[in-house]
């Protein structure tokens, strides 16, 4: 569903930060991403928000402030529905499917002294596209130690890389290739 998701990497538990942002109803959403003692991400309050026409400065500390917030260690909720709702409500939707159709999305990691910014693509809540997809060979890397200015504006350029839902990706008979499966008939 989410890249964030993905087990880390041995040795990469104290030093990994990860936040989630989300362009959606023309404000930008960000909140951090806790790691599970399992090594799971998990989506966290607080949640913060700004309208999607900021100053690039005021989003690249906002992303700061976010990876900041990031946590590891942290148990797996007993029930994962209760969990995520208030930070569902925090955002303004009711469930993760809205999101799925309507937002595009940016996974913000920072790691090793330096912060990637990853694109998705929107992919509805059906078929073999179905949540945010990692957009990897348009990533963008930047140093930890850029300035807020320039976070921010390479944050909102990775916005322009994200790739809007498209209903007709929607088809859960669809392979990944575009490629429908073969129907064999007896």
């Amino acid at each position: 569903m989410f890249g964030f998701l993905k087990k880390l990497r041995p040795g990469s538990r104290k030093t990994r930060r990860i936040a989630s942002a989300y362009m959606f109803n023309s404000r930008i959403f960000l909140h951090p991403v806790n790691m599970s003692t399992d090594g799971c991400g998990l989506a966290a309050r607080p949640v913060s928000s700004l309208p999607d026409r900021s100053k690039a400065g005021e989003f690249g500390g906002m992303i700061r402030a976010t990876l900041e917030q990031s946590k590891t260690g942290v148990a797996m909720p007993d029930n994962p529905q209760k969990f995520f709702r208030p930070l569902l409500e925090d955002i303004g939707v009711k469930s993760w499917g809205r999101l799925h159709r309507e937002a595009l999305y940016i996974a913000v990691e920072a790691e090793s002294g330096a912060i990637t910014l990853t694109p998705h693509r929107t992919g509805g809540m059906v078929g073999m596209t179905r949540g945010f997809n990692m957009l990897n060979e348009r990533a963008r890397k930047l140093p930890e130690s850029c300035s807020d200015l320039e976070l921010g504006s390479a944050a909102l350029a990775a916005f322009s890389d994200c790739e809007p839902y498209d209903v007709t990706r929607d088809d859960p008979r669809e392979m990944p290739d575009g490629v429908p499966p073969t129907i064999t008939i007896h």
